[in-house]
């Protein structure tokens, strides 16, 4: 597989895709939970109904909640193992500013950190920060821009020495 610096950021990107997949089948779990704990509304339109099946509703409902929180788990395991092959491949980056580079790539893929969050983290604290935030803004896009390349780099050499070794 050969790797560039796009597809390295749409794999980058899956993981806070996947995040936000699973914190949306919780809440709709934790919705569908209220629901099932709520009181069915009476009808009070003075006409007559047939009984309604508060037990099918009632089975219904837990049958969601438990197809929704059985798939957000299963997510949830794989999003782990996501987050350590990122995060280990990220770890490999080295040279210059390896620190930076490496905490610009955790901080906007793993954490899902906004841009500025990431400036303030890593920038916050210069003395000049105050009235140079664009000018950090640009610093941190810099770096990421040469991050991605060099993750990509990597990617690229972990999957050509992966054939290597499989054709031995």
């Amino acid at each position: 597989m050969n790797w560039t610096v796009e597809k390295t950021k749409r794999w980058l990107c899956s993981y806070g895709e996947l995040i936000t997949d699973i914190d949306t089948l919780f809440e709709r779990a934790d919705i569908l939970e209220m629901k099932a704990r709520s009181p069915s509304s009476p009808h009070l339109d003075g006409m007559p109904h047939e009984k309604s099946g508060c037990n099918d509703r009632m089975a219904h409902l837990v049958a969601q909640y438990v197809t929704l929180r059985n798939e957000a788990s299963a997510k949830l395991e794989k999003s782990r193992i996501l987050y350590k092959e990122i995060d280990r491949n990220i770890k490999m980056i080295k040279g210059p500013g390896w620190a930076h580079k490496k905490a610009v790539l955790q901080m906007r893929y793993l954490d899902v950190a906004k841009w500025y969050d990431v400036v303030d983290m890593l920038f916050g604290g210069k003395g000049d920060f105050l009235g140079k935030e664009d000018t950090y803004l640009r610093r941190v896009h810099k770096l990421h821009k040469t991050a991605l390349e060099e993750l990509t780099e990597i990617l690229n050499q972990n999957t050509e020495r992966k054939s290597q070794n499989d054709e031995t």
